[in-house]
């Protein structure tokens, strides 16, 4: 469970805070985190609570490192 210490949720409150209706945020990230904890999928979950809607643009794999992924963040109802 992340805490307030962690950056995704100060993160996540300064997206909603700077995101218009119908903006958009793209953020990049590798898929998973060793050991410090987090992925791109924790984050996603969170951002739902944050009533983003969350879609995922590109799935980056070249088979010799950590998988990277870019997720668009956009206010529901949003037409982003």
């Amino acid at each position: 469970m992340l805490t307030e210490t962690h950056p995704q949720p100060r993160l996540l409150a300064l997206i909603t805070h700077c995101l218009r209706p119908g903006g958009v945020a793209l953020v990049a990230a590798k898929s998973f985190y060793f050991g410090v904890g987090g992925s791109v999928s924790d984050f996603a979950a969170a951002a739902a609570q944050h009533t983003l809607r969350v879609d995922t643009v590109a799935q980056l794999r070249d088979g010799a490192s950590n998988v990277r992924e870019i997720i668009r963040l956009t206010t529901r109802g949003g037409s982003g």
